[in-house]
Parts: C-alpha cells; sequence; structure tokens
C-alpha cells in the first residue's frame, strides 16, 4: 500500500472506531449493501422483455435466444447465466425495479454516476454522497461507524470528511491492531485528551478482538465475490455499519457485448446468490438489502459492432430486508423511446427512500419527497 493510500485508510479507520463505549453491549442496526455495476449495466439483456416481439427487431443479433436466458414469466427473461437469482426470483425473494432513472439523463459515465452516488437530477447533485448525512448521524448515534467501501472508488462517500474506511478486511484488521496504546495522567485539557484518547484505544482493543474472531467466507464471482466475502466477515464479526459499498467493473459493452456481458453476469450472479445463502445461514437476510445500481442503462438498438451505446433508463435489483420479491414497475415499452432510449417511469431517489425509511428507519431525510409505497405500487 502506498503511502498516501496508507495514511487515508488509517484516517477513515480511527473513525471506524470511535464510537460510544456502551454500543459494545448493542445489536448491529440494519445495513444496505451497495453494488456498482461500473460502466452502465446493459439491463436489457439481464432482466429481457422476452415477451414483445420488438425487442428482438431491435436486437437482431445480441438479443437473448432461448438457449441464452432463463425465462420467469411470460413477459421476462433472466440472462441464462443467473441461475441463482432466477431461483430467488421463484422463490419470491429478488425484487426488480424496471424503468429506473432520473430528469434529463446524462450519458456522461462521469457525470451521470456523480449524480447516482450524490443523489442529484438532471442538472445538479447534492453536495455529499447520497447517504453520507444520515449515515454519519447513525454514526454519533452509537453504531460503529459510518460506512465502508471495499471496491472502487469512495465517491458515494463524497463529503464524509474521512469517516468511511476504505481497504480489504486484512487492511482494517491490520490497522487495527496497529492503534498505539495513549499515554494518561496531566492536568487540564491535556488530561482530558489523554483519557479520551485511553477510552478510544479500549475500544479499538474490543473491535480489534471481533475481527479476530472473524469466520471466512467463501463467495464466488471473482473481484466482485471478494469484495463481498470482506463485507460479510464485518457483518458476521459484529461491526455494525449501516451501508458498504462493492464495485464490479467492465461493463461499458460497446464492442462484441454477448460474451463480456454473459461472463460479468455470471460472476454476478454468483456473488449475489452466495452472498444471499450465507446472509440467510447467519439469520441477517432482513438486517441487510442488497442493491446494484450503474450510472445508466444502454441504447435499446444493437449498434454496428454488436454491442450497445450509452442510454438512459435500466431495471435494479434489490434483495434481502425482509423485501417480497416481484417487478416493481411498467413493463419497458419498446414502442416509446427516446432516441433509441427507454424513458424511465422510477426516480432512482424513490429506491433511496424506500432504504432510508423503510430500512434503515431514517425519520427524517432529503429524499422524502420521493417516498413510495412498493407494496402498493403504481406508477
Amino acid at each position: 500500500m502506498q503511502r498516501r493510500d496508507f495514511l487515508l485508510a488509517s484516517c477513515a479507520a480511527s473513525a471506524l472506531l470511535k464510537m460510544p463505549s456502551a454500543l459494545a453491549a448493542q445489536t448491529a442496526g440494519k445495513t444496505v449493501v451497495l453494488v456498482e455495476l461500473s460502466g452502465a449495466n446493459d439491463a436489457l439483456n439481464m432482466v429481457a422483455p422476452v415477451g414483445n416481439d420488438r425487442y428482438f427487431r431491435l436486437r437482431p443479433r445480441i438479443g437473448l435466444r432461448p438457449d441464452q436466458r432463463i425465462d420467469i414469466d411470460p413477459h421476462f427473461a433472466l440472462n441464462g447465466e443467473m441461475s441463482n437469482l432466477a431461483r430467488l426470483y421463484q422463490d419470491g425473494q429478488l425484487k426488480i425495479f424496471h424503468n429506473v432513472g432520473y430528469p434529463k439523463q446524462n450519458h456522461s459515465h462521469f457525470r451521470s454516476i456523480e449524480i447516482w452516488e450524490r443523489g442529484g437530477d438532471g442538472n445538479s447533485q447534492g453536495r455529499t454522497g447520497w447517504m453520507v448525512d444520515d449515515a454519519l448521524k447513525m454514526a454519533a448515534n452509537g453504531r460503529d461507524g459510518a460506512g465502508a467501501y471495499l471496491g472502487g472508488t469512495g465517491n458515494i462517500f463524497h463529503g464524509g470528511g474521512g469517516q468511511f474506511v476504505t481497504g480489504n478486511f486484512n487492511t482494517i484488521l491490520r490497522l487495527v491492531r496497529s492503534a498505539d496504546k495513549a499515554e494518561t495522567g496531566g492536568s487540564g485539557l491535556l488530561a482530558k485528551m489523554r483519557q479520551q484518547r485511553k477510552e478510544t484505544h479500549t475500544r479499538v482493543e474490543k473491535i480489534g478482538d471481533k475481527l479476530a474472531q472473524a469466520r471466512s467466507f467463501s463467495i464466488g464471482g471473482g473481484a466482485l465475490g471478494n469484495q463481498l466475502a470482506d463485507v460479510l466477515r464485518l457483518i458476521d464479526a459484529g461491526i455494525d455499519l449501516p451501508v458498504y459499498k462493492v464495485t464490479q467493473t467492465g461493463y461499458d459493452t460497446h464492442v462484441e457485448q454477448n460474451n463480456i456481458h454473459r461472463n460479468l453476469l455470471r460472476d454476478l450472479d454468483r456473488a449475489l446468490g452466495d452472498t444471499y445463502q450465507s446472509l440467510a445461514r447467519m439469520g441477517r437476510l432482513n438486517d441487510v438489502v442488497v442493491m446494484t445500481y450503474s450510472e445508466f442503462g444502454r441504447r435499446v438498438r444493437e449498434n454496428g459492432a454488436r454491442g450497445t451505446d450509452h442510454g438512459s433508463a435500466a431495471s435494479h435489483l434489490m434483495i434481502g430486508g425482509g423485501l417480497q420479491g416481484g417487478h416493481i414497475g411498467r413493463l419497458p415499452d419498446l414502442d416509446r423511446l427516446d432516441g433509441d432510449n427507454l424513458k424511465f417511469d422510477i426516480d432512482y431517489r424513490s429506491l433511496y427512500a424506500w432504504i432510508l425509511s423503510e430500512h434503515l428507519d431514517v425519520a427524517e431525510h432529503k429524499f422524502q419527497a420521493f417516498q413510495r409505497d412498493f407494496n402498493n405500487f403504481s406508477v
């Protein structure tokens, strides 16, 4: 690890450990795991509207043939590499949100992911990551820390002031174990500061004991699975954070998409399927929501290179959190396109509002205007 990265990680780790001493006796709270599909996932070949013949007319070479898909109902099929998620869907454990996007879609990777991660619209974005303010409040009110990112960038925690830990499980463990014992004594302000440092060190040791006893998890799906395995180790060890972020890269599929996309979805399917089973064995399924997100979807019409270009609305997935499986939103309307792009029906901020209000029990937050009842949903 480079010195600069180590210092940044050290700062974040120290923030993670600043918790009230009474927390040791508390039960871990609820958590969201955000899975970034970096590069813009082609959701129409992940959850394909195969019940509409126009899908095949617009995608004559890359549309999913019967041997390349798993039909889940008369309207939709999952990519054939997604057998684990297909089983979860049939068991009522996979929620699929359709036509998710935002007004005035921006097709720049950098700009659009910034909008998603800061909770903005097509004109502006927030000053901080969309969950930063609420996560910091939860940390101040007794959770072990604000959050962690174990893959990709930490831009989703922009403005968090270094209070979001980064690195992998072993990096975090080393940082905790390397904490120096603080001196005591003196008088006045110096004595108070030294006492606070001593109390912090005591809490560091307690967290270190938790981490040292953490079990290992075997999660398929390559690099994404390794990140989720670290998340599971922290959750299983009793480290109480409201949010984790992981990343799978490679979704910018302009050329020869099918093989690339199938491989990506195979890893995603294995990683999410194994994560679901691990959470179930822990007894934590109702406590943890796993949600995918990506900067935008891809165009409905395939391009001349057997790929797809930057689009707009897309489907996203959720598992866990006590959610009942099924579809949310209208069928993708392939006859009502905007320049070969799907029009969005569901503002992505309504997913954030559900996570904050219904899952994390945040009473007041900045997305309340987008609150939707996903049990009685209408577009």
